[in-house]
């Protein structure tokens, strides 16, 4: 079941909603970091591989929610979509730690 949205949340429903929360979320960080790159103080290769797993996680939301018919629809419950968008991104964040935790220590024994 989607909402309609209603002459009042329209334009709200239309730029919020229209393409789905879940996907959202990752893009727009994608894009903020991008947008801010040089005052990031993130190394090469690691700033590559959070990009990766960044739109990774991007293109698997558009790939789920073609899948299910839902690119242009609101769900019932949008506030689970946001929550849904901002697990995505801190689960990528919390991966790309990890790997650059372990590059960096197989690094330091190679040395």
């Amino acid at each position: 079941m989607y909402l309609i949205a209603t002459k009042t949340n329209l334009l709200l429903t239309y730029f919020l909603f229209s393409f789905g929360l879940c996907y959202i979320i990752p893009t727009a960080v994608l894009i903020f970091l991008s947008i801010i790159n040089k005052k990031v103080k993130i190394k090469e290769p690691e700033k590559g591989w959070l990009y990766l797993l960044l739109l990774g996680a991007v293109i698997f939301g558009v790939v789920d929610h073609l899948w299910n018919g839902e690119i242009f629809l609101i769900s019932e419950e949008p506030l689970k979509d946001i929550a849904l968008g901002i697990v995505i991104t801190l689960s990528v964040f919390i991966v790309w730690r990890i790997i650059v935790y372990i590059y960096k220590t197989r690094r330091k024994e190679v040395y």
